[in-house]
């Protein structure tokens, strides 16, 4: 075995660290090995999906509300009219 200093040893891995950065995927790379393409167009419709979701849940959390749809729908157009009164103080 070698006798090898703590400088030698310090230096082994820098190089691995270098190394190991320079085999490092970029971000590009990943998506093209997902078989994605980063565009603009995924923006789009990753907020096209988001909005979905929110559609689907304010959906679902007026199904499974406590209350009957006449007294939520009241409740609602209560609030918008608040909303629209202090928009207009």
């Amino acid at each position: 075995m070698q006798n090898l200093s703590v400088k030698d040893i310090i230096e082994a891995f820098a190089g691995a660290k270098d190394a190991a950065r320079d085999a490092m995927p970029t971000r590009e790379q990943i998506l093209s090995a997902l078989g994605s393409r980063p565009t603009e167009e995924s923006m789009a419709s990753s907020f096209g999906i988001f909005a979905a979701g929110i559609v689907l849940g304010a959906g679902l959390a007026v199904l499974f509300a406590p209350k009957p749809g006449a007294e939520i729908r009241e409740a609602i157009g209560e609030k918008i009219s608040n909303l629209r009164s202090a928009a207009d103080a």
